[in-house]
């Protein structure tokens, strides 16, 4: 059975970036919400509002929470993809270190030009 299975630590590195990119995109955003600040005399003197202000801040603290999750989630994913990337990295230099000795040992050369 043949596994044509191939990590690229540098596409998972990349990838990471990218996460991190967004968690702080997401955080800026989070911090424009956070700063907005809703009164009761916005909604007019309507019977209803100080209801609609209490429903305007319970949505705005549900969103801000929210954010704060993923911004947690993402943060983590791309813990783990930079990590996974290093061991990776650190695997394949082990190999090739591991063909170069014996290939020397041997006397012959062993291509690692892939595992690089």
């Amino acid at each position: 059975m043949r596994c044509d299975f191939e990590v690229q630590p540098r596409i998972l590195t990349t990838y990471a970036d990218a996460l991190r990119g967004g968690a702080a995109d997401l955080a800026a955003v989070g911090g424009a919400v956070g700063r907005v600040r809703v009164e009761r005399a916005w909604f007019g003197k309507l019977p209803q509002s100080r209801f609609m202000e209490a429903c305007y801040a319970r949505h705005r603290e549900a969103e801000l929470a929210a954010s704060a999750e993923l911004i947690a989630w993402l943060t983590a994913a791309a813990h783990g993809l930079a990590e996974s990337a290093a061991r990776y990295s650190a695997a394949d230099r082990v190999v090739a270190d591991l063909a170069g000795t014996t290939g020397a040992a041997l006397g012959i050369g062993i291509e690692t030009g892939a595992l690089e």
